[in-house]
């Protein structure tokens, strides 16, 4: 997954390298997150495509990995789920990660 031409990636190229890299300085971005394998049906736009993460939880997983490459330190998920309200939103989150 391509991370840093996103936007927000971008956005942390106008930080120097030694703030970026040192460990006492607080990276995080809260990364929007539908686990869906039915991604076409819900999602198409560009936008959401730069901005969120989607998908089968692999590619999710693989998101979450690349943002952290990128220099993120701390992505902070916020799940949706395309198949049903906001607790089996995060049910679906942590049976990815889990």
């Amino acid at each position: 997954m391509e991370i840093q031409t996103k936007p927000a990636c971008q956005s942390l190229a106008a930080l120097p390298a030694a703030k970026r890299n040192d460990p006492g300085f607080f990276i995080g971005n809260m990364i929007p997150t539908c686990i869906s394998d039915d991604v076409a049906k819900y999602l198409s736009d560009k936008w959401l495509a730069d901005n969120t993460l989607f998908g089968p939880a692999a590619k999710v997983r693989d998101g979450v990995a690349a943002w952290r490459a990128a220099g993120v330190h701390t992505p902070i998920l916020v799940p949706s789920s395309a198949a049903g309200n906001q607790m089996k939103a995060i049910e679906e989150v942590f049976a990815a990660f889990g």
